[in-house]
């Protein structure tokens, strides 16, 4: 989550702003069986002030199976 987040960010911003990360909470639900592939799909949650939340859900398989949801937030910062 964290790596996509700031991902995020860096591509929709001018290069002038950075983040940093100040909380994350994951639930895991499933587990994934060893050799599936696992596909995480982020999404902006919420802004507050300078501020990012982003929301994430993790599937595994080729049905898709939910094996984890989440939070993340990162805060903008001057480079």
């Amino acid at each position: 989550m964290e790596v996509d987040g700031t991902g995020c960010i860096r591509l929709a911003g001018d290069g002038r702003r950075g983040s940093v990360g100040h909380a994350i909470s994951v639930r895991h639900v499933a587990p994934a069986h060893p050799g599936s592939a696992v596909r995480l799909t982020i999404t902006v949650a919420a802004m507050f002030g300078n501020s990012l939340r982003f929301s994430a859900r993790a599937v595994a398989g080729e049905a898709d199976t939910l094996i984890a949801t989440g939070t993340h937030d990162r805060t903008l910062v001057d480079l």
